[in-house]
């Protein structure tokens, strides 16, 4: 039986020790349940009971199972199963927290090089530790909603990319003793109109090398503590507009890259003379801006009934629509840096058949 105080003391506003008053009576609520460890309201005023039973059921008192996770819930032991449920205190506002301590094993293709099989493994690596704290917030409004995330990463050998590539193109790799990663990300978005939306990402990152000393031919070494870490552009942004009319809809993306160095030395920021050089090449990737464009357009009931298909739509996209020249990505060939191009404009045409 589950049962529930429902006549409270009538003439008083306290509850005293010894024998109960004569006016406190017990409602019977709801019988036939298993195992009931909590009760609570929806409170969206509908006066609904949310019972909660430790296999892993949530009763709807009066009206029936809401949930049934039990072939996800181990409740063998007293202090398992399902064990509460809580509702959302806002139908705008969320907010979330998180901490976590995780690890993870260097992956064969960290420790492996095959430029010297023979002697396996040449890079001897030691399992990278993290301790990750996030916090953030959502809010939703009738058109659109917002989410913002705030976190810090601290790792502990942080197996990093020392700014090179073998003779292969593998990535040479090391262990960075301590690594800081912070940053905030915010998402927008929002639909005005059916078909017409619009999405805004904008990210900002500080990824730091806390402590790392590498060994350099030769039997030299160079302390990287203090630097940034490479392939890490401090901001990133993207805006993506959507619309459409009749059979045609579309889209604009327009994708921001900030500048990021090459390697660990944050361009050489600890060797003035080097980086001063007249005849220097500085181990930087610039920023770059980049404007897709697609277009999609229904070809008719008509075309897809004669394919014995759903729909039948032709597909436009063009990649960097203003032909900007960029680099996307460098690193090391023996003492040079080397940059990888991005794509001048191209487009794609295609024929896409729903069926």
């Amino acid at each position: 039986m589950f049962a529930s105080v429902c006549a409270a003391l009538a003439g008083s506003a306290h509850v005293f020790a010894g024998d109960p008053p004569d006016d406190l009576t017990l409602q019977l609520v709801a019988n036939g349940l298993s195992q009931p460890i909590g009760v609570t309201g929806s409170g969206d005023g509908s006066g609904r009971l949310f019972v909660v039973e430790q296999a892993g059921v949530i009763e709807i008192v009066g009206v029936g199972t809401f949930l049934d996770i039990r072939a996800r819930v181990d409740s063998s032991s007293n202090e398992q199963g399902l064990l509460g449920l809580a509702f959302h205190p806002n139908e705008r506002w969320s907010v979330y927290g998180n901490v976590s301590r995780g690890g993870r094993e260097p992956a064969f293709r960290d420790l492996y090089d095959p430029q010297d099989y023979w002697s396996p493994p040449p890079q001897d690596l030691d399992p990278e530790e993290l301790t990750d704290f996030e916090l953030g917030a959502r809010y939703t409004w009738a058109t659109g909603g917002a989410n913002l995330n705030l976190y810090y990463l601290d790792f502990d050998n942080a197996i990093v990319w020392a700014g090179g590539l073998d003779n292969n193109g593998d990535p040479v790799t090391a262990n960075g003793a301590v690594t800081e990663h912070k940053g905030v990300e915010l998402d927008l978005e929002w639909a005005p109109r059916p078909r017409w939306s619009g999405r805004l990402s904008l990210a900002w990152a500080d990824n730091t090398i806390v402590e790392f000393v590498e060994n350099i031919w030769g039997g030299g070494s160079m302390d990287h503590s203090g630097n940034t870490l490479p392939v890490s552009p401090e901001w990133l942004g993207t805006l993506e507009l959507r619309g459409g009319a009749g059979p045609v809809d579309g889209f604009l993306q327009l994708r921001f890259v900030d500048d990021f160095y090459l390697d660990n030395t944050e361009d050489m920021r600890k060797y003035p003379e080097i980086n001063g050089d007249h005849d220097y090449i500085h181990r930087v990737n610039e920023a770059y801006t980049v404007l897709d464009l697609g277009l999609e357009a229904d070809l008719g009931r008509g075309l897809a009934e004669l394919l014995s298909a759903r729909r039948v739509a032709l597909k436009l996209r063009v990649n960097n629509l203003t032909d900007k020249l960029f680099t996307t990505f460098g690193y090391f060939d023996g003492y040079e840096p080397v940059w990888i191009v991005g794509a001048t404009r191209n487009a794609y045409l295609g024929l896409a058949f729903d069926w």
